[in-house]
């Protein structure tokens, strides 16, 4: 009469890979979860123009409102004139933007990254300039 011995080598086989395999759907649910609230956030769109260089402000660059990120650059592109620069931000449904706010682009750091800063102006000169533009 033989006996078959049970394997301890298939059962800490079988224990690890079913660790492997539970890790790695907990860590593709925690991804998913977490990139989703970027594109399931509602965000309004905003349309601002540059005339000068805004070099290293690209799609994806914050938006921020006295220091505090608002939202994204969804959209770097020069405008139906030719001769300006369109940025188009994403701007998340929270932040009131008015007529009398600016935008700016800053340096982000040494790196030489920029973003967008939005501002109410101090001066009443600054606050009277408006761009003319000559498309629609």
């Amino acid at each position: 009469m033989t006996r078959q011995i049970a394997s301890r080598r298939f059962s800490a086989s079988f224990i690890v890979g079913m660790f492997v395999i539970v890790g790695t759907l907990s860590l593709a649910i925690v991804v998913v979860w977490l990139g989703a609230g970027k594109f399931l956030q509602e965000n309004k769109m905003y349309v601002t123009y540059f005339d000068g260089s805004i070099g290293g402000l690209e799609t994806g660059s914050p938006v921020k409102y006295q220091g505090l990120p608002v939202g994204s650059v969804a959209k770097v592109s020069v405008a139906p004139d030719g001769r300006l620069i369109e940025v188009v931000m994403a701007i998340g449904k929270e932040m009131k933007i008015t007529d009398s706010m600016r935008a700016t682009a800053e340096f982000s750091g040494i790196a030489g990254g920029k973003f967008i800063q939005l501002f109410y102006p101090t001066s009443a000169e600054m606050a009277g300039i408006y761009p003319s533009l000559s498309f629609t």
